[in-house]
């Protein structure tokens, strides 16, 4: 995935990844989308929303957090349009949460510190980052870091793939139900003008989704 994918509209992300090309015409059912609201945030003090719009085709895109006992690390993607937005919105920004688990169940209403890390400001596509930090997360968690934020941005002349500061604090956590609600705050800075981005009142609100066969649909 490159950078220019990041900020598709889940909606169009959606519609290829479910449809056979031996479908005949008459066999394609009609598209429907259901709108679910992830979460919030203030970017630079301005009203933004992660809302996903989940198509009834198969195989989608996995838009929940991603919990996982394997690689003892929780992955959570939010994508991020100004509030009012609807599905033909680009997402503004999008920010890639990596966690360390080896702990255990992100434990509740103490925050997980976000450090930045020059290793990871270094690439440049999600997966890169995502197989990097299930094999190697001694290099990427530096200085009492308990994970990572990465940051893009659709405007040139702000953040392009760059980690940011910070920290998450789970309210709840149910991994029978499959469910969790956090609050976060994130800071990242650029050498472009003007290129710093503030995330605050940060709420996720979202499904969980993991590695264990029951869970699995």
């Amino acid at each position: 995935m490159n950078k220019k994918s990041i900020f598709l509209v889940s909606a169009a992300l959606l519609l290829g990844l479910g449809l056979s090309s031996c479908w005949k015409h008459s066999d394609t059912p009609k598209l429907t989308f259901k709108r679910e609201n992830l979460g919030s945030v203030k970017v630079n003090g301005k009203d933004f929303e992660h809302t996903v719009y989940l198509a009834n085709v198969p195989y989608q895109r996995n838009p929940y957090l991603y919990y996982s006992e394997k690689y003892q690390m929780a992955y959570f993607p939010i994508y991020l349009s100004p509030k009012g937005s609807n599905q033909s919105t680009p997402n503004q920004y999008a920010i890639y949460l990596f966690l360390d688990i080896s702990k255990g169940i992100p434990e509740l209403n103490k925050p997980y510190q976000l450090k930045p890390n020059d290793l990871v400001n270094s690439l440049s596509a999600k997966e890169d980052l995502f197989d990097l930090f299930k094999k190697q997360k001694s290099r990427l968690l530096t200085d009492g870091s308990q994970g990572l934020a990465v940051v893009y941005s659709r405007n040139d002349k702000a953040i392009n793939g760059i980690t940011a500061e910070g920290s998450i604090t789970f309210t709840s956590f149910d991994a029978k139900k499959g469910t969790c609600t956090a609050t976060y705050q994130l800071k990242t800075t650029s050498k472009e003008k003007n290129g710093e981005l503030t995330f605050t009142d940060g709420v996720i609100n979202t499904k969980i989704y993991t590695d264990k066969p029951e869970k699995r649909k």
